[in-house]
């Protein structure tokens, strides 16, 4: 199943966000971070899935490590655990064959999709970067009848360690260490 939080967490936030020095403060990452729930929530509901992968090419750093780990539960069939890492470009080449064009009309079918954002910390580091854990609890529907290999009610809770940095308004994600307990 795809993780939606992870991806549109990754992929939707257009807010500029530095100091002025050139690096990034804590709370200009945090007014980066903060419109992601609703924007996400927009995309996912309008099928934006384009504009989705644009932000994470401009947004996420092509060498950026990204980590997940994580457990899928199936009222209705199997269950996994599951680990993985990948560099940015990585991620997105997978957010362009798993959401991308017209041939996925599936992606468009999640119905009363919700999505909150919990900033549970931010700090700033040493380097100029900022690193901050957030949250993200989403949950909606893939109705039957759907271009998916699983339809039903589903819910994640999606917790992760970033680490940013910007110079400009180029605010990047270098690093996304996230855990995920989903559930359909």
């Amino acid at each position: 199943m795809k993780n939606i939080a992870l991806l549109a967490a990754l992929a939707l936030s257009a807010s500029p966000a530095l100091a002025q020095d050139g690096a990034l403060s804590a709370d200009d990452a945090r007014a980066f971070l903060e419109p992601l729930s609703e924007q996400a929530q927009e995309a996912v509901a309008n099928g934006n899935w384009q504009g989705i992968q644009s932000w994470m090419a401009e947004h996420v750093a092509d060498e950026a490590p990204i980590y997940m780990s994580g457990e899928f539960v199936s009222s209705k069939g199997p269950s996994m655990t599951f680990t993985g890492s990948m560099k940015g470009e990585d991620l997105q080449a997978f957010a362009s064959r798993g959401m991308g064009g017209p041939q996925n009309g599936g992606m468009n079918t999640v119905e009363d999709y919700t999505l909150e954002l919990r900033i549970m910390d931010i700090w700033e580091l040493a380097d100029g970067q900022v690193a901050a854990a957030v949250a993200f609890y989403e949950h909606g529907l893939i109705p039957e009848g759907a271009d998916a290999p699983m339809t039903g009610a589903f819910s994640s809770a999606t917790e992760c360690a970033l680490r940013m940095s910007g110079g400009g308004d180029d605010v990047k994600i270098e690093l996304a260490n996230c855990t995920i307990d989903a559930n359909l």
